[in-house]
């Protein structure tokens, strides 16, 4: 016997912005993580750095070491500035209507956020869900909206999150600019 689905549940946006959000802050989760143990990696070089008095090519060596992690926590507190912003945004669309307009912006977010994410393998995996998860939703809330309109728009938004993402990044990193290492 065959049995027909005459009514097909239709997608709830919001359910599919609640599972964004649970995406975006397992990721802002794992950001977190990682950014406190090179922070600690850092403080530990530092630390037998200052006890060993190390100098020349090893003093080199370290301070090369320290180079790299301070690059890296540089990316993983810009990406934990940006995903702070994209939950707070996120978390406000489910308490209010969601736009195309919104849903877009996040969108050029999530690129750039892929961007600094994709040498982490553990992150881009996670990234690439948010992005799949962001599509899905711009592709059920699509509209009689104009894309090129919108993408403009958005475009300056996510422009302007990235941005103040950066500052927040900085300050969370002005403790980690002087390493005081003896070549």
């Amino acid at each position: 016997m065959r049995v027909l689905i005459i009514f097909k549940r239709k997608a709830d946006s919001r359910y599919d912005l609640v599972r964004l959000l649970y995406y975006l802050k397992l990721c802002h989760g794992r950001v977190s993580y990682l950014l406190s143990k090179v922070e600690s990696k850092i403080e530990g070089i530092k630390d037998k750095v200052n006890y060993l008095g190390i100098e020349g090519s090893d003093g080199r060596r370290l301070l090369k070491e320290v180079d790299s992690l301070v690059n890296l926590a540089k990316s993983l507190a810009k990406m934990s500035a940006i995903l702070e912003v994209l939950i707070t945004r996120v978390e406000t669309l489910t308490i209010i209507n969601l736009t195309v307009k919104d849903l877009t912006t996040i969108k050029e977010v999530v690129k750039e956020l892929r961007n600094y994410a994709q040498n982490i393998p553990e992150i881009s995996i996670i990234v690439e869900d948010i992005e799949d998860k962001v599509n899905d939703l711009i592709h059920e809330t699509r509209g009689t909206f104009r894309d090129s309109e919108v993408n403009i728009v958005a475009v300056n938004d996510a422009k302007n999150i990235i941005r103040e993402a950066e500052l927040i990044a900085e300050e969370k990193l002005k403790s980690l600019s002087g390493y005081p290492i003896k070549t």
